[in-house]
């Protein structure tokens, strides 16, 4: 691989983001995995800001790489927007597919999906539970940057970008979760 390699994938008519990868090195050997909500609009040739902010969390904790993947695939710069057609259970189940095998691909996974959207929170809670279901155990183990205050006691892992109190970039401020970290029943 040439330094700075970056690589996407998209459905046919590109509604669709199932994973996006950026690697610092020719032959990185620690990728970080963040799995949040939904993409927006980066693209491996276009990162946006929520992009930037990964790729400075994974460059200062000594990261090689990264890869960003997503509880629901669907582009939208604002979840509330995702159509609730987005939540088709076999595009989740390929999305589940590409998740599983970025995570293979990394040791560290840090869940980032913030809380879910209304209208669609009752899928969007499913979305999350199916996703951080198809992760693989890592040696590095499995983090938040911290968890939102409650929302009908659940505490849900906080978006990178959240509004108000950032979070920090330095690793020994995260949260660890353990491997069964999954959204409550609903």
């Amino acid at each position: 691989m040439r330094r700075g390699e970056r690589h996407a994938v998209f459905s046919a008519d590109g509604n669709q983001r199932f994973y996006l990868r950026h690697d610092f090195e020719c032959q990185p050997q620690r990728r970080i995995l963040f799995l949040c909500m939904n993409p927006s609009f980066a693209t491996d040739e276009r990162d946006d800001r929520t992009v930037r902010k990964l790729a400075d969390v994974a460059h200062n904790n000594g990261f090689q790489g990264f890869f960003v993947c997503n509880c629901v695939p669907y582009r939208s710069s604002r979840p509330r927007d995702v159509p609730p057609d987005a939540f088709n259970r076999q595009v989740l189940a390929k999305n589940a597919r590409y998740i599983s095998r970025a995570s293979r691909m990394c040791d560290t996974i840090v869940i980032a999906h913030g809380n879910p959207s209304a209208p669609n929170t009752n899928l969007w809670r499913q979305a999350f539970t199916h996703a951080v279901a198809s992760l693989n155990e890592q040696p590095g183990g499995f983090f938040a940057f911290r968890l939102n205050n409650p929302i009908r006691g659940v505490s849900y892992a906080c978006h990178p970008k959240p509004r108000g109190n950032p979070v920090s970039i330095d690793r020994e401020d995260w949260t660890p979760l353990e491997r069964d970290y999954l959204i409550a029943p609903e």
